[in-house]
């Protein structure tokens, strides 16, 4: 086999290699519109349907309700042998360095509390870390997107 063969030989297994590991992929606010939608055709009238309308989640939310509202989790670790479960939201602003990382704790499948840690530039390469913690006890909500806690009474 000549050089020239080999050449296009090698061009055509690497387009087709490619082609084969390409896979479509919805951006990530359809992808989420999809699942929140499901979610409300599927359990007209839940608890917390309104919550999941504007994207906010509730400490007493299960796996299904906060998946709902804020989609799939950028990272989840949990222990077979246990009942806890964690997952991990990263929302990073896209003009610059900062960024806000809910780490959500669930028991029991059900999401007991919430931590949100927000690192702030400050300018020169230095990142402030201002941590809120948010238990089962306390009734408030969180959206993704502004990064606001509210709490209510």
């Amino acid at each position: 086999m000549g050089s020239t063969q080999r050449i296009l030989l090698t061009i055509v297994a690497l387009t087709l290699v490619g082609a084969c590991s390409y896979v479509p992929r919805m951006s990530a606010d359809t992808e989420l519109s999809g699942i929140r939608a499901q979610y409300l055709h599927d359990n007209p009238g839940g608890l917390y349907n309104d919550y999941i309308i504007k994207g906010e989640i509730v400490q007493g939310m299960n796996f299904d309700e906060v998946l709902a509202s804020w989609g799939v989790p950028t990272h989840r670790e949990g222990e077979t042998e246990s009942s806890a479960e964690s997952w991990t939201y990263l929302i990073k602003d896209p003009d610059s360095p900062d960024y806000l990382l809910y780490d959500l704790a669930f028991e029991n499948r059900v999401m007991s509390r919430w931590t949100l840690d927000r690192h702030v530039s400050r300018g020169g390469g230095v990142t402030q870390s201002i941590i809120t913690s948010h238990a089962s006890t306390l009734p408030a909500t969180a959206n993704a997107r502004t990064g606001g806690v509210d709490k209510r009474n």
